[in-house]
């Protein structure tokens, strides 16, 4: 244990000066180069980026939302971008090796990433090299994502060994099957030992509040895989049908094929969600932190976890919280007497119901379903300091709205 808590100190030390020799030997040969990219600008716009391979959620999202920007034009002609990307420590080495053979113009060896991560810190020192930095893109404010297909897909190989590797988990050739996931905190407590991430803990969803869903929709005739990387809990179910991939037989490979082949995705808000979404599959985000992460643009199902006033012993309405949130949200509101309140097993189920229900066409809606998702995202735009452009994409379940008509207020 104590050569354990010395080694947890001593590589992060190590780490931190290594990349000062690194960068007090690399800057000199840097910063020419970086003064004639600066100088070149009028001509020719060149930018550099590392990609975010540490986190699987901005590793997918910030990169798919660059490519659908990049081809609608929005960055702007004679521009060439650079990436690179810390290949020792990515997150999954599958999605790694297909951004690699994507449309990015991407140095993918850990040797280029040391010369080029030196850049973007020479430009933000110098005047006008902020410019030569490509901007993070996090939300598709543009409406770009339902317009645009996937930019990664799956070699002839990888295709016969992904469904191979369905046969192995024990879902048969040509059944259907969905993933679900709620996150918790055992990732990044493992990813991240030196560092308190418990400001994450408003975001995190007990699984067995996802289980009466799940085994509705196996009656419905799905296989249902539970997703993770690494989980506080295992599955507490008999069920054949639902299969706790998370704890038996996860890789890095089947983490993104099932995600890309799936029906659907039953989620909270956490960062293997974002995978599925790059491949346009449907997601339920059930838990969801309101307003936070939120795009109308985007094609997908949501319903909210609840804040509870305990001073007023009352819910807080929609308005409200909206204007509590800041678009740099962290943490939790527990101090000033506020409490998250997770979904429901009986909301869980009717937004998968009915999510089901409207993909296989059978969904019936109602003027008064329509007019509660109007009332609804008029209430979002007017408290939100993004302006999306485009069709509201996104929608509320009909039954959560329902019976929650009273926070519209």
């Amino acid at each position: 244990m104590i050569k354990k808590m010395y080694i947890n100190k001593i590589i992060p030390y190590l780490m931190t000066n290594l990349r000062y020799l690194r960068n007090a030997l690399l800057i000199p040969l840097c910063l020419p180069i970086a003064t004639v990219i600066i100088a070149i600008r009028p001509l020719i716009l060149i930018r550099i980026k590392q990609l975010p391979a540490e986190r699987i959620g901005h590793y997918a999202t910030e990169t798919d939302l660059y490519l659908c920007e990049r081809e609608a034009g929005i960055h702007g002609p004679r521009v060439v971008d650079i990436f690179y990307q810390n290949t020792k420590d990515v997150c999954n080495k599958q999605l790694c090796k297909m951004w690699t053979r994507s449309k990015l113009n991407l140095f993918p060896s850990w040797w280029s990433m040391q010369l080029l991560q030196v850049f973007p810190l020479v430009f933000s020192k110098i005047p006008g090299g902020k410019k030569c930095i490509i901007p993070k893109t996090l939300k598709d404010i543009h409406g770009l994502v339902n317009r645009t297909p996937s930019y990664l897909s799956f070699n002839p190989e990888e295709e016969k060994f992904g469904y191979k590797e369905l046969e192995r988990l024990g879902i048969p050739a040509s059944e259907p099957f969905f993933c679900f996931y709620a996150r918790d905190p055992a990732y990044l407590s493992s990813r991240y030992l030196q560092s308190d991430q418990s400001y994450h803990n408003y975001r995190n969803a007990d699984i067995t509040n996802y289980l009466p869903a799940v085994e509705k929709l196996t009656n419905r005739g799905y296989y249902a895989v539970r997703m993770g990387s690494v989980v506080e809990k295992k599955l507490a179910t008999e069920n054949s049908k639902i299969l706790d991939y998370a704890n038996n037989g996860r890789t890095d490979f089947m983490d993104i094929f099932l995600s890309a082949k799936c029906k659907f995705f039953l989620c909270s808000t956490g960062g293997i969600n974002s995978v599925p979404r790059i491949f346009r599959r449907p997601v339920i985000n059930a838990n969801s932190p309101l307003r936070v992460y939120m795009e109308p643009t985007i094609p997908y199902y949501v319903i909210f976890k609840k804040l509870w006033l305990h001073k007023e012993k009352r819910f807080m309405t929609f308005r409200e919280a909206f204007e509590l949130y800041d678009d740099d949200y962290r943490g939790d509101y527990s101090e000033y007497g506020i409490e998250f309140v997770e979904n429901t097993p009986g909301e869980i189920e009717e937004i998968a119901i009915e999510v089901d229900e409207r993909l296989k066409g059978t969904w019936i809606t109602s003027k008064e379903d329509e007019e509660l998702q109007k009332l609804f995202w008029s209430i979002f735009e007017k408290h939100h300091s993004h302006r999306f452009s485009g069709p509201t994409l996104a929608r509320v379940g009909a039954a959560y709205l329902r019976q929650n008509r009273n926070l519209l207020g």
